[in-house]
């Protein structure tokens, strides 16, 4: 070193010259002015590298609470400084870092650095069963805290939650370095099927040609009782109707009679026989003429019989045999006529 200093004191007194010299290099030693009572030689030895600082490699520890790090096999007569602050030979580290040591003996310096990772491998993870959700807009998948693992979704996400929106299967995968965990679900998300309408009943005094149509969804089973599955279908005659859509969540169902009021004047009896016999008693007409103002004339022009609201219970029972004529107005007619016979 440079700028050191020294005291030596001996007995029995005696003059010894000092030699100095300006560095190792030169070759001589120049007597100097100071003298030793008794010639003496101080040489401080420098040994090669007699230790190596190691923490060994990086590591990576599964599933253990704590490392030791121990830089030296011997640690006499060396200090120790740790990035810790700790000045012991060894330290117990208990959480993840990177961690250094400085070693001294004498004027030898080594130090080194480890990285220590302490990982617990990820916990089995749990998205419950599949499961049906009705009449909600969404739910959300949760994980635990995963304490620096990797998280990965199905969707991309790498948060500790997802919002789900619609029907579908989702997965996530919890990792480090000391393993893996994952599992699947399967969501469906429906709605109840809405109220089913299909109008007030009908009553038309044309010949059926309409459809009937319902709205339904992807998931939804829609059944006519025409024995068909699509949202609409096609009607032609009179008949009650109905309709029945169905899915996990629940059933909706609705009924509808439509009928079709034509007039067919060949079917209006032309004879009636009101002999008490119960046969053929009565003037009996079609749908479309009950309830109609019927009007019964004889041959001569005159009013014998009317009603407003005909229900077909006139047998003519205060007449003669004859022929008769009768003139009707109603709803599905603007007029019908015809002739009915009286036969005793």
């Amino acid at each position: 070193g440079v700028g050191g200093s020294f005291q030596a004191n001996f007995s029995p007194s005696s003059t010894c010259p000092v030699y100095v010299r300006g560095n190792n290099s030169l070759p001589n030693w120049v007597q100097g002015a100071s003298s030793f009572a008794y010639r003496t030689e101080i040489v401080k030895q420098l040994s090669a590298a007699s230790f190596v600082a190691d923490l060994g490699s990086d590591e990576i520890l599964c599933d253990v609470s704590s490392k030791t790090l121990n830089p030296v096999l011997d640690p006499t007569n060396k200090t120790f400084s740790w990035s810790t602050g700790a000045t012991s030979p060894t330290i117990n580290v208990s959480t993840s870092g990177t961690y250094w040591v400085t070693v001294t003996q004498s004027c030898q310096v080594d130090r080194d650095t480890i990285q220590v990772a302490l990982l617990k491998t990820p916990q089995t993870v749990s998205l419950g069963e599949d499961r049906l959700l009705c009449d909600v807009p969404s739910t959300d998948l949760v994980v635990p805290n995963a304490n620096g693992d990797v998280i990965e979704w199905s969707t991309g996400s790498n948060q500790l939650s997802i919002q789900v929106v619609e029907s579908g299967q989702f997965w996530v995968e919890i990792k480090n370095a000391c393993g893996a965990e994952r599992d699947t679900v399967l969501l469906t998300l429906l709605n109840t099927p809405t109220a089913l309408n299909l109008g007030n009943d009908i009553l038309t005094c044309e010949v059926l040609d309409m459809d009937l149509s319902i709205s339904s969804g992807d998931d939804d089973e829609v059944e006519w009782n025409t024995g068909s599955n699509q949202p609409s279908i096609h009607i032609s005659e009179s008949g009650q109707y109905w309709v029945e859509v169905k899915n996990a969540c629940g059933m909706s169902r609705d009924t509808v009679a439509i009928t079709s009021w034509v007039l067919e004047v060949d079917k209006i009896p032309n004879v009636i026989t009101p002999n008490g016999d119960g046969n053929n008693e009565l003037f009996i007409v079609e749908k479309p003429l009950q309830g109609a103002y019927l009007s019964i004339y004889d041959r001569w022009g005159k009013l014998v019989f009317n009603s407003p609201t005909y229900s077909n219970n006139w047998n003519g029972s205060e007449l003669t045999s004859g022929v008769y004529f009768w003139r009707a107005e109603g709803m599905c007619i603007k007029e019908a006529k015809g002739t009915i016979s009286i036969l005793r």
